[in-house]
């Protein structure tokens, strides 16, 4: 839902790795709105959002307005979320 408000305010997605996105979410943005809040612990050093399993959530961006993100779950492959994967996908409803 933060990408999504985003989006909403800025009229684009953010950009960048797992961690540039997360700057944004977190009011490294034009008007310092800050969309995403978590608890410091759930964070990286390079400022990526952790999963439960300690690895980065990836994001699937797309200027066509597709917001994918992500968990490798347990076995901590990354098989990018695919519908044979077993990793735990989220995408909000679209936009009405």
């Amino acid at each position: 839902m933060a990408v999504h408000s985003y989006r909403v305010e800025y009229g684009v997605l953010p950009k960048g790795d797992a961690a540039a996105i997360m700057k944004a979410l977190l009011g490294d943005s034009p008007h310092k709105f800050v969309f995403f809040a978590g608890s410091a612990d759930r964070f990286g050093a390079d400022g990526a959002f952790l999963d439960p399993w300690g690895t980065p959530y990836p994001f699937d961006l797309t200027e066509a307005g597709g917001i994918c993100v992500y968990s490798s779950d347990p076995n901590l492959t990354d098989e990018h979320g695919t519908a044979e994967s077993d990793d735990i996908v989220a995408t909000p409803a679209k936009d009405r």
